[in-house]
């Protein structure tokens, strides 16, 4: 008999919807002890940090500066290394839970 139970999802990661063979996966970003995370810009590389209370505030549509070159684009475009690997990290995850025709939970 085949194992359907669902293999876990990184910390930080959680499934919160699915609409036929389309899902969406929150993956959250770690702050650091003062309440910050950092942002990397896209065209010069910097790093920076922003306070997470102040950002999860903004509108979701927002673009960035960033405050060494100046440049301006989507936030999302702002994501640091480790942030993009751990976004990568949770699509494996749920990569394998397809593969493996596990029942995907939501919440």
């Amino acid at each position: 008999m085949r194992d359907n139970s669902p293999s876990p999802m990184p910390d930080g990661a959680k499934i919160t919807d699915r609409q036929g063979d389309q899902y969406k996966v929150n993956v959250s970003i770690p702050l650091d002890a003062d309440g910050f995370f950092g942002r990397q810009c896209p065209e010069c590389s910097m790093l920076f940090r922003v306070h997470g209370d102040d950002y999860a505030a903004l509108p979701d549509e927002l673009r960035l500066w960033c405050v060494y070159c100046g440049h301006n684009a989507d936030h999302g475009d702002f994501y640091t290394d480790q942030q993009r690997a751990r976004a990568m990290e949770a699509a494996r995850a749920l990569g394998a839970q397809i593969a493996q025709g596990a029942e995907l939970l939501t919440s």
